[in-house]
Formats: C-alpha cells, structure tokens, sequence
C-alpha cells in the first residue's frame, strides 16, 4: 500500500550530474510544506542547487507511472494527485482501464483532464470475450424482446457479441467490456494556468544551526550560522579550509600564511591529538546535501569541555593539519 495516490522520488538534478543519486519519496497530493523539507534534505536550495527532477514513480494505479515523465512539474503532479483523490472506486476503475486503455495519456495534461471526462466510458464488469457479451446484450440489456424457451441454444451469441463490439468500437481490458458512450471529451484545463490551492513548489528559507567558533587564547563560543557552504564562508574573510574531524564533523579555518596555534584536538578515536593553528570553527556537514548541520548537544558539550582552556604552547606542536587549496575545498566538503 502506498502512502499517496502517486509516490515520486525527488532528486537533485545538480548532484546526480556529479555522480551522486540524492533524492526521496514524496507522496502527493503534497503541501509546500512537505516539498520543502525535502528539498532542504536532499540539497536543492535556489542557489547551488536549482534543479530537481523525478527518477521513479510508485502508484497502485496500473499503467500511470508509465505515463509520466522524468521532468514533471511538481505543481502539475500535484494537480493530477489531486484530482485523482477525489475520484470514487468505480470512477477510479474508469480512470484505470482509459490509463490501460491508451486514450488520453500522452501528457500529464491529458491525464488531469481524463479525471474530469470519464463518463466518455462505459464499462460493464466481468465481460472478457465475445460470447459473454452477446450473452449480456441479448438476455440482460433487452437486444430482443424475449427469447423463447429452447431458443437460446441456437443464438450464435459469440457472433452477436462481435458485431456489437465492433459497432461499439469497445475492447476487453483488465476483465471488463469497455466502450465509448459518444459524449464529448471536454478539455477543462489547457496545461497553462494550475490552480492556486496545488502549488507546493517552494525552496526552503535558509535556517540557522549550531557550531562552535574557537579563538586563539579564547574559550568556545557557540555560534550560529547558515546551513550553507555560504554560511561557513561568512565567518571567515579570505580563503577557507576544511579538515574531517569525524564521519560528520569539520574543522574549517582560515588559510594563513602565518599560523599561530590554537588548540589540540582529539580524533574520532579519541587517541590521536590534532594541533589546530588560527581561528577554527567546528560544525556537522552533510555530505549528501552538502549542508551544514546542526552540532548535537552532546557533541558542543564534548567540545566545548575539551576547549574550554586555551592551550600554552612551547613549540612542541605534534602535528599540524595541511590544510587543501581553496580550489581542493568545496572537493573535500564534497568527499
């Protein structure tokens, strides 16, 4: 069971041409709301990354995945969603067979406008062959008066269904006997103007998060900052480098040609000290969406407990870290 009636997998279109398939489920009908989380956690924010576009799509509705394309508007999916949720069980089984059936499916257009034009079709259950139908005409549909007793062994009601389905320009799909009734297909929406009340297409507002600013001969100070590559770059003027403290933690600083140390860290495993030099900032940096994270509070206490006490220097500098070129940064960031 699906959680909407159409489930599209959202993906950064920007990512995925670097080699990275960054992208989730989005169950429609959707809110703006929704498709902003979203965006936020697979990386499309309106600056580095615009673009989206969908890699697949789940639905209990047999055929319409097939119907719908890779760069569908959001806004539109919406729509068709929509108008699909409104639809009752038996309109739905209209809407099935015409999807199976081949009418009205070359464009999510069509597909919104099919909801709104399903008493084009009539559809009678369990007939799946000629002589069914003959059968279902001429003894329940009244195609004669009344047949007489006995009579009905002689009616070639495989050759009486054929002429009909011929004459009807029907066909069996999925079980079932389907025709057209004649009324006229009414184009309501003309693909340029979506409905207010189904746009959902928003890019989130960037959110502040928790890092740790350190500065020589200072204590750590937690700071806030953009959830973005741009917010890291605000702390610092000139160049910026960063250094994998852990799995999800940089240590990001300013590339000096003169540094003075700072403070020693430990690593992930908790053995090896890293000697920092200027001023650093710690922060959680999602690989995937190449955004800022928020620190944990159990990692600023951590950090803010082992930097609490500038460190005096001697000279005894165990090891520096060598920090990548500006042009290696965003690389690294990028893993």
């Amino acid at each position: 069971m699906y959680e909407g009636v159409i489930n599209a997998y959202v993906t950064n279109l920007g990512r995925y041409n670097e080699g990275y398939l960054v992208g989730e489920f989005l169950a429609l009908p959707a809110t703006t709301e929704e498709v902003q989380a979203i965006f936020e956690r697979i990386g499309v924010d309106e600056k580095r990354y615009e673009e989206y576009f969908i890699t697949d799509y789940e639905t209990e509705i047999s055929g319409l995945g097939d119907c719908l394309g890779e760069y569908e508007n959001l806004n539109a999916l919406n729509y068709l969603a929509s108008c699909l949720d409104e639809l009752t069980e038996e309109e739905m089984k209209k809407y099935e067979i015409a999807v199976e059936e081949g009418d009205y499916t070359s464009s999510i257009v069509d597909l919104i406008n099919l909801t709104q034009n399903l008493d084009c079709y009539d559809i009678v259950q369990d007939i799946d062959n000629d002589y069914a139908l003959g059968e279902y005409y001429i003894n329940e549909c009244g195609a004669f008066l009344e047949v007489p007793d006995g009579l009905s062994n002689y009616i070639a009601y495989d050759a009486y269904g054929r002429d009909a389905r011929m004459n009807d320009c029907g066909s069996y799909i999925n079980g079932c006997y389907v025709c057209e009734t004649g009324a006229g297909f009414y184009p309501f929406f003309d693909g340029h103007e979506i409905p207010e009340e189904y746009h959902i297409t928003s890019f989130p507002e960037p959110r502040d998060v928790d890092a740790l600013m350190v500065r020589i001969g200072q204590p750590p100070e937690k700071i806030r900052i953009e959830n973005s590559l741009e917010g890291i770059e605000s702390v610092f003027e000139g160049t910026v480098c960063a250094y994998p403290l852990s799995d999800e933690t940089l240590i990001v600083t300013q590339k000096e040609d003169k540094r003075i140390p700072n403070h020693a860290l430990f690593d992930a495993a908790e053995h090896a000290k890293i000697s920092v030099c200027g001023d650093f900032l710690l922060c959680n940096w999602d690989f995937e969406a190449l955004k800022v994270k928020d620190l944990t509070p159990k990692q600023i206490e951590k950090y803010m407990d082992q930097l609490e006490h500038p460190e005096k220097y001697n000279g005894d500098v165990q090891r520096k870290i060598v920090f990548p070129e500006k042009e290696k940064h965003r690389d690294t960031m990028e893993r």
